[in-house]
Formats: C-alpha cells, sequence, structure tokens
C-alpha cells in the first residue's frame, strides 16, 4: 500500500476473489467479476462505472458529442410544446429528439471502432 494505505491494481477481465491478511487471520471476499474499462468507484455500495478508453477518431466523437447535445435541445423544446399541450408540434420534436439520440449513439459507436485517426488505429484493443 502506499502511504494513503490505497493499493491499486490492473487486472484482465474474469473473475476473481480477494484477501485481506490481518491479525494472522485470512478475510476473503465473495467472487467479484471484472470485465475490461471497469472503475469501480464505491466498493462498498458496489457501484461500478464503466470508462470508455481513448480510441477511435476525436472529431467522431466530438460530432457524436455536439449531435447528442442537439437531442437534449430538442427534447427539452418538446417538453415545452407538451407542457402547451401542442401535441402535433410535440410529436414531430419527440421524432427529431430521438432520431439525433440514435445518430449520435451510431455516430460515437462507429467513431471508436471503424474510424482511424493519426493517433489511433481501427483495432479493437483489449486493454
Amino acid at each position: 500500500t502506499g502511504s494513503d494505505g490505497k493499493v491499486t491494481f490492473r487486472l484482465p477481465a474474469g473473475a476473481y476473489k480477494f484477501r485481506a491478511d490481518y491479525q494472522s487471520s485470512q478475510y476473503w471476499t465473495n467472487e467479484e467479476t471484472l470485465i475490461a474499462g471497469q472503475v469501480n468507484l464505491l466498493p462498498w455500495l458496489g457501484v461500478r462505472w464503466l470508462a470508455a478508453g481513448k480510441k477511435g477518431s476525436k472529431t467522431g466523437a466530438w460530432l457524436a458529442f455536439l449531435i447528442n447535445f442537439a437531442s437534449w435541445v430538442s427534447f427539452g423544446y418538446a417538453m415545452y410544446l407538451r407542457l402547451w399541450r401542442n401535441l402535433p408540434q410535440f410529436y414531430t420534436m419527440i421524432t427529431i429528439t430521438t432520431l439525433l439520440w440514435a445518430t449520435g449513439i451510431l455516430l460515437y459507436v462507429y467513431s471508436r471502432h471503424a474510424c482511424k485517426d493519426g493517433k489511433t488505429s481501427d483495432k479493437l484493443d483489449d486493454a
């Protein structure tokens, strides 16, 4: 452990049991299944966050972010229309919101796994 009493391990994906030795006794955890890219933020609560690694096209990722932001703006406007009971325009805006959201997600996935820029390759990394 470090001076703060914490330790960090980088483990490949798989199932693990962890052991702590304290005052000549061994304490084992239940089996934990780790997946690639997993970061355990609050282990005592079992909260896990999947962190996306840096790979693929940064331009495509930013474009996907902007499209997803536009989907949130259109969603907000759709909720405004719904509040004022303008239902035909509300349905149109919800359709546009859904299309923008789906386009943003597809572009993000495509930019990470199929695009190639100067610093990364189009190969999927295991780590």
